[in-house]
């Protein structure tokens, strides 16, 4: 992009404001032109637009452009933790997907082992849960159907399932739980999620067995390329109305 800036300074006088635009850009000096804070808050929008459109493609199974892909769902989260228009209470009959013949033949299958592994020592705990297995198993041989079975291995968009994350980190959305800050003076930008569960993926949590979805690159880490050119094109649109205030 090329512009036609009108001055009536001299040339020394140009090439020195010239000179302290990057002490100005870094907020180092004070900005004689009063428009940092525009170029940072169009920065910030754009950090923000970068973070959101990346989520989306990892969201939807693709790469993003600091070249991470997210973990899928397990079936469990999908098929329990999505509604798929199947509702029915814990312990509601009959089970799962079963009919009630299907039913009634789990409960057998289910007493036979569970009074069998009694009488084989086994605790009443291990026991249930070992003759629970066995009934499914039964079934599921003869073509069962199973909640996991149906609906683990739907399409699923992944840490989409309120939304309130991708809210929070959608340019423009209002959301309360959003991080948007510029403090020209210090030189910073902040964007983000205020929500807990931003960290807890970001960083991923072993002991909750949670992986890492990274949502941004870290502080030490080096920009994207695809982002680096996003920002150069936003300094790229901005800086001609900062050269014609600056160079009055």
């Amino acid at each position: 992009m090329t512009a036609d800036i009108q001055t009536t300074l001299s040339a020394a006088e140009v090439h020195a404001r010239l000179e302290q635009i990057p002490a100005i850009l870094a907020g180092d000096i004070h900005d004689p032109t009063g428009k940092l804070k525009e170029l940072y808050e169009a920065l910030a929008a754009e950090a923000l637009a970068c973070i959101h459109d990346d989520f989306l493609r990892k969201s939807q199974g693709g790469t993003g452009s600091d070249g991470v892909s997210w973990p899928p769902l397990k079936a469990e989260t999908i098929a329990y933790g999505r509604d798929h228009g199947f509702k029915k209470k814990r312990g509601e009959r009959p089970r799962g997907l079963l009919s009630d013949a299907e039913d009634a033949q789990w409960r057998q299958v289910f007493a036979r082992s569970y009074q069998s592994l009694l009488g084989q020592g086994v605790g009443m705990r291990d026991a249930a849960g070992h003759a629970a297995a066995h009934a499914w198993t039964v079934l599921k041989a003869q073509g069962a159907g199973t909640i996991i079975g149906v609906f683990g291995h739907f399409p699923a968009l992944v840490l989409q399932r309120s939304g309130a994350l991708l809210r929070s980190l959608t340019p423009g959305s209002g959301s309360p739980d959003q991080i948007l800050e510029v403090r020209v003076e210090e030189g910073v930008i902040r964007v983000g999620s205020r929500l807990p569960q931003a960290g807890a993926h970001q960083h991923g949590n072993p002991a909750r067995n949670l992986p890492q979805r990274k949502l941004w690159p870290e502080e030490n880490e080096q920009l994207p390329d695809a982002w680096q050119r996003r920002f150069d094109a936003v300094v790229e649109m901005w800086m001609p109305g900062f050269l014609q205030e600056l160079l009055k």
